[in-house]
């Protein structure tokens, strides 16, 4: 059996008499305790690299006991983060409960020392670069201008080298403009975004806590992210599913949503080939659009909750 197929199966943890959440009955904590959690692929593959690191780059065996789990600990404490070690004895949690072995991770003392080593932690940890909006502006002038030229480019069907251009466009001004995360813009779907004729579009996000909101964005005479991705949309024919996908060399485009380091590369990309040096990430943009509206007198939180015709004091073509 797979790993990963071990890791999604587990169902042996048993709840002790006493142990019940409070607020909820006996029978129901254990029904939920005994209910395996959905984990996404993502999250099993990384924790299959951890569990490799574990075994081979480490050589360490498995099972382990908890003397095993402090030695390493101790041992990877140099050259890992503590967050690193918070994951990565996850994976072995999972690990050991999914082969029926007793979890070696659950020690007070590991804990304890993990808590110690977070506290005493020197590293500092990377800051989101806001985007400005003179970056914006260059990195959106440049994708125009490549947009232009590639109908010009011989060696390369236009359809193909413009399918990524569109969607890079839609993608910066989109996630700046509703001040959009990484995970945010990655969970995007086509069938979730409604064009208003003459106003602009309707599009539902994920908020915090699980929540979906609806979000406007009106029509702009500049850097329009509603007239960039009603380009996307219509170029690439997408009806349903993710809206910012991967595209191969042949211009064909995937069933899956782009991850958020590809969102990062793609935008890191298009800043160093606008801007030089401008370091941007996938939270850039989010980021930027806060600082923007902090410091035009506006109120972001405002400008994106209020879901009916939030007119902005200055429209937001001239704004940027």
């Amino acid at each position: 059996m797979k790993i990963s197929q071990k890791l999604v199966g587990v169902k042996n943890f048993h709840l002790q008499e006493g142990n019940s959440p409070r607020g909820i009955s006996r029978d129901a904590a254990f029904e939920k305790a005994n209910t395996p959690k959905e984990i996404k692929p993502e999250t099993i593959e990384l924790y299959k690299k951890y569990i490799n690191y574990y075994r081979f780059t480490c050589g360490r065996q498995l099972p382990a006991s908890e003397i095993d789990m402090y030695d390493f600990i101790i041992e990877s404490s140099s050259t890992m983060a503590p967050s690193s070690l918070n994951v990565c004895l996850s994976a072995l949690s999972r690990w050991h409960q999914a082969q029926g072995f007793p979890d070696p991770t659950q020690s007070r003392k590991l804990r304890l020392l993990l808590k110690y080593l977070r506290d005493t932690d020197s590293r500092k940890p990377a800051r989101t670069v806001p985007l400005e909006v003179m970056d914006l502006i260059r990195m959106d002038k440049h994708l125009i201008s490549q947009i232009y030229l590639d109908r010009f480019i011989p060696d390369l069907p236009a359809s193909i080298n413009r399918l990524g251009l569109l969607r890079n466009r839609s993608l910066l001004l989109f996630g700046f403009r509703c001040a959009l995360g990484g995970t945010q813009l990655v969970n995007l779907r086509v069938e979730d975004i409604n064009f208003i004729a003459d106003e602009g579009m309707s599009v539902i996000v994920d908020a915090s806590e699980g929540l979906r909101v609806e979000r406007f964005i009106p029509n702009s005479s500049e850097h329009c992210p509603v007239e960039a991705t009603r380009s996307w949309i219509n170029e690439s024919c997408l009806a349903s599913g993710p809206l910012y996908r991967a595209i191969n060399r042949w211009g064909d485009i995937s069933h899956k949503a782009l991850n958020s380091k590809s969102i990062h590369q793609i935008l890191q990309n298009i800043a160093t080939e606008a801007c030089g040096d401008t370091v941007v990430s996938a939270n850039s943009l989010k980021h930027g659009f806060a600082k923007w509206a902090a410091s035009s007198g506006l109120d972001p939180k405002a400008i994106l909750e209020d879901s009916g015709r939030f007119k902005l004091p200055i429209p937001w073509g001239s704004s940027i």
